[in-house]
């Protein structure tokens, strides 16, 4: 039998072995407590750092917005100071497209291109006198024929080495593109024009219409008119 001395030793022997597993188990979780502290105050640091860099790209992007607008507004004071008719055409062609893409649910951006490429449409048509241009319209001969061909393509550039401009001079550049391939500068066809620039021609050929009449015409009568060219300037 085992004398109930040992039974006791060993009873003794246990609880300090036990007390001593809890006391390194508490340092442990000390420690593991302290670098838990440690790891949280670090994301806080990391959290407070990268708050800091997010405002500062958001005042960033702000700024480079503020200046995306202003530059666009300025070319199109300008081409308003040029031709005040042609400043209010654009400026209602601008409205009708705007209100296009957003009737066909296109994204925030792409409103916001459409809106901008079609307030500058005709920024190119800016160097051709005011008689000159009526008498293109009017399918006379002019010796501004061939600049009023390329007047997409004309004053574009400060617009295109931008990246944010790029889809808004897409629409520039390509707003007098035909479905047939029969229209200019580049003959394009449906496939390649993109659909923010269908819009604006919809639009660019509405306003056209009502300004080419020389009495008012009901909307009625210019959609009339513009189904004739269904195919070839506009989709069903």
């Amino acid at each position: 039998m085992t004398n109930t001395n040992d039974t006791e030793k060993m009873s003794r022997e246990q609880l300090l072995k036990y007390a001593q597993d809890i006391s390194s188990l508490n340092q442990d979780m000390k420690k593991e407590s302290l670098q838990l502290i440690k790891y949280a105050e670090d994301l806080s640091i990391l959290y407070e750092d990268s708050k800091k860099k997010r405002a500062l790209l958001e005042k960033t992007q702000k700024e480079l917005s503020e200046n995306y607008y202003s530059a666009v507004l300025m070319g199109f004071d300008l081409m308003s100071l040029s031709q005040e008719a042609l400043g209010r055409h654009c400026k209602r062609v601008s409205y009708y497209a705007e209100q296009l893409a957003i009737a066909l649910k296109l994204s925030g951006r792409s409103v916001t291109n459409i809106k901008l490429g079609a307030l500058l449409h005709d920024i190119g048509l800016t160097g051709i006198p005011k008689k000159d241009l009526n008498d293109i319209l009017s399918g006379q001969k002019s010796r501004y024929l061939k600049i009023y061909k390329d007047h997409p393509l004309v004053n574009v550039r400060p617009i295109t080495s931008s990246y944010r401009f790029k889809e808004a001079s897409t629409i520039i550049k390509t707003h007098h593109e035909n479905l047939n391939g029969s229209g200019f500068p580049q003959g394009l066809k449906k496939e390649s024009i993109p659909l923010e620039t269908r819009l604006v021609t919809i639009a660019d050929g509405y306003d056209t219409i009502k300004m080419a009449s020389s009495k008012e015409i009901t909307p009625e009568t210019v959609f009339k008119i513009m189904k004739q060219d269904i195919g070839i300037k506009y989709e069903k």
